[in-house]
């Protein structure tokens, strides 16, 4: 069953690329993304309006300064009108599409952020972003397959993801969660109350059984000394 996230808790920081785009900018636009990679939100919030309210055409401007919003569907529309812009570089039209993909991906809508996905590949051909439409195409299958047996959501604990971190704040929470998008895809934040204290924790990746997100895990967390915990969504 689709679900929706908290607007303020979707930054809009999960990566469209592993590496994201690669910005021939100005100082105003370095420094932006200097302080979203050093996890400066606030700093990078106002550099980015800042650079957005000096040149509101520049597709990178309307690229970081959406990327550091916490109006999630207001971020989503300007990240559209960068991946149509046709004059804008690749780079960043995939990123922005990558990220509008993310934000679908993560209201779980697969049907939508397939394409987004698609269209993203397309323009950049990251193979990553390929994976991701082909997962969203599965995914959107077996949403197809219960709503025809009559089945109000997927049974819990049919689909797996990695648990890498859990804060007593909001603010570490989305502090993890900009760091590890710097190199991933698909990291987002839930909410939990656990005896009456609420856990800010720190999700990445869907996958289909444990084998799949341990083998991701192994892969791509422990060399970058990453914990984390198998759960089930």
């Amino acid at each position: 069953m689709k679900h929706q996230l908290p607007a303020l808790l979707f930054l809009c920081l999960s990566l469209a690329s592993v590496d994201g785009p690669a910005f021939g900018a100005p100082s105003s636009l370095d420094s932006v993304r200097l302080a979203l990679t050093s996890g400066d939100l606030v700093r990078a919030r106002a550099l980015a309006r800042a650079a957005f309210e000096a040149d509101s055409s520049s597709a990178e401007a309307r690229y970081l300064y959406a990327t550091t919003l916490t109006d999630a569907p207001l971020a989503v529309r300007y990240f559209e009108s960068v991946g149509a812009d046709t004059t804008a570089p690749d780079s960043v039209r995939a990123a922005s599409y990558g990220r509008c993909a993310g934000f679908a991906y993560a209201n779980a809508d697969y049907e939508k952020a397939g394409p987004l996905y698609a269209r993203a590949w397309k323009i950049s051909g990251d193979s990553t972003y390929q994976q991701f439409s082909r997962r969203c195409e599965r995914l959107g299958k077996k949403d197809i397959d219960l709503s025809s047996a009559l089945v109000p959501q997927k049974p819990k604990g049919s689909v797996f993801t990695l648990q890498v971190g859990s804060f007593g704040t909001l603010a570490n929470a989305e502090r993890q969660k900009a760091i590890l998008a710097r190199d991933f895809d698909d990291v987002r934040l839930s909410e939990a109350s656990v005896k009456g204290t609420t856990y800010y924790r720190v999700h990445l990746g869907t996958f289909k059984d444990k084998d799949e997100a341990q083998a991701f895990a192994r892969r791509n967390l422990r060399p970058k000394n990453v914990g984390f915990t198998v759960i089930s969504e």
